[in-house]
């Protein structure tokens, strides 16, 4: 099939239920004994996503960090989202993980956010409400 969208169903015990049209179209063009390789995985809330980018922003609008991509990875290594190596002689080495869609679960990402938005609000910009701020975020995604 050359229709690459994903295709969406919803589980019931052991088996998978297409929730719209498209998807029992997609199904139905295979013969019923014929085996498919079937991708799991959980879509991600883009608009959690689309907030967290524009609180990184007004991060940097506010001199918190010089640019997203470096506050970016200050998250990540403070919520815990990344790896450490340490050599022989003890240097320490700390790389920050990853929050692309396809490398953390929604459920995942979701906790990360609520750590991240707290460590802005006590220790990056304190003083600053965070309802406040995921206000004003909210306001500028919606622009």
């Amino acid at each position: 099939m050359s229709d690459k969208r994903p295709l969406h169903f919803v589980r019931s015990g052991h088996t998978l239920v297409a929730v719209n049209q498209h998807e029992k179209d997609v199904l139905s063009s295979y013969d019923s004994s014929q085996w498919l390789q079937v991708r799991l995985g959980q879509p991600r809330n883009r608009r959690r996503n689309g907030m967290y980018w524009v609180v990184l922003d007004i991060c940097v609008e506010n001199g918190v960090a010089p640019s997203k991509d470096v506050l970016h990875d200050v998250l990540k290594m403070q919520c815990g989202l990344g790896s450490t190596m340490m050599t022989r002689d003890g240097t320490t080495f700390i790389t920050p993980g990853s929050t692309a869609f396809d490398k953390l679960r929604e459920h995942d990402f979701a906790e990360y956010f609520t750590k991240a938005m707290r460590f802005i609000e006590s220790d990056l910009m304190p003083g600053v409400d965070l309802q406040t701020l995921l206000s004003e975020a909210r306001r500028k995604l919606d622009t």
